[in-house]
Protein backbone atom coordinates (compact mmCIF):
# COMPACT_ATOMS: atom_id res chain seq x y z
CA UNK A 1 0.00 0.00 0.00
CA UNK A 2 1.53 3.27 -0.68
CA UNK A 3 1.85 6.23 1.61
CA UNK A 4 -0.92 8.22 -0.92
CA UNK A 5 -3.21 5.42 -0.11
CA UNK A 6 -2.74 4.97 3.32
CA UNK A 7 -3.43 8.90 4.06
CA UNK A 8 -6.52 8.65 2.19
CA UNK A 9 -7.61 5.97 4.41
CA UNK A 10 -6.64 7.86 7.28
CA UNK A 11 -8.30 10.97 6.24
CA UNK A 12 -11.10 10.50 3.80
CA UNK A 13 -11.71 14.09 3.80
CA UNK A 14 -8.66 14.97 1.87
CA UNK A 15 -9.42 12.66 -1.41
CA UNK A 16 -8.91 14.80 -4.95
CA UNK A 17 -12.23 15.69 -5.67
CA UNK A 18 -12.83 14.52 -9.49
CA UNK A 19 -11.35 17.01 -12.13
CA UNK A 20 -9.48 18.71 -9.42
CA UNK A 21 -6.24 16.63 -8.94
CA UNK A 22 -4.17 20.20 -8.83
CA UNK A 23 -5.81 21.79 -6.38
CA UNK A 24 -2.90 22.86 -4.18
CA UNK A 25 -3.20 23.25 -0.33
CA UNK A 26 -1.08 24.62 2.49
CA UNK A 27 2.05 23.18 3.54
CA UNK A 28 1.70 23.12 7.31
CA UNK A 29 -1.94 22.39 8.10
CA UNK A 30 -2.90 21.22 4.07
CA UNK A 31 -6.12 23.22 4.15
CA UNK A 32 -7.53 25.28 1.35
CA UNK A 33 -6.49 28.68 0.19
CA UNK A 34 -8.73 31.94 1.02
CA UNK A 35 -8.25 35.37 -0.30
CA UNK A 36 -4.42 35.74 0.21
CA UNK A 37 -1.70 32.92 -0.10
CA UNK A 38 1.65 33.27 2.34
CA UNK A 39 4.81 32.50 0.87
CA UNK A 40 8.03 31.73 2.82
CA UNK A 41 10.91 29.60 1.19
CA UNK A 42 9.01 28.38 -2.00
CA UNK A 43 6.07 26.93 0.24
CA UNK A 44 2.46 28.39 0.65
CA UNK A 45 0.52 28.85 3.46
CA UNK A 46 -3.08 29.86 3.96
CA UNK A 47 -2.53 31.57 6.60
CA UNK A 48 -0.11 33.64 8.97
CA UNK A 49 -0.67 31.40 11.84
CA UNK A 50 0.29 29.17 9.92
CA UNK A 51 3.73 31.11 8.68
CA UNK A 52 4.30 31.48 11.86
CA UNK A 53 4.21 27.94 13.15
CA UNK A 54 6.15 26.73 9.93
CA UNK A 55 9.03 29.36 11.27
CA UNK A 56 9.08 28.11 14.78
CA UNK A 57 9.25 24.24 13.63
CA UNK A 58 11.96 25.14 11.48
CA UNK A 59 14.18 27.19 14.09
CA UNK A 60 13.26 24.23 16.42
CA UNK A 61 14.78 21.48 13.90
CA UNK A 62 17.94 23.69 13.39
CA UNK A 63 18.49 24.66 16.68
CA UNK A 64 18.31 20.84 17.64
CA UNK A 65 20.75 20.23 15.07
CA UNK A 66 23.42 22.26 16.07
CA UNK A 67 22.86 20.92 19.33
CA UNK A 68 23.81 17.80 18.41
CA UNK A 69 26.79 18.84 16.25
CA UNK A 70 28.61 20.44 18.95
CA UNK A 71 28.05 17.86 21.40
CA UNK A 72 29.65 14.96 19.08
CA UNK A 73 32.37 17.50 19.19
CA UNK A 74 33.45 18.22 22.31
CA UNK A 75 33.36 14.52 22.23
CA UNK A 76 36.91 12.75 22.57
Amino acid sequence: MTNAEEMQERRPELRPAPGKAGIKRCYQCNGHFGLTRHRFAQKHFCSNPCLDKYKVDTERKISLIKEWRNYFARKP
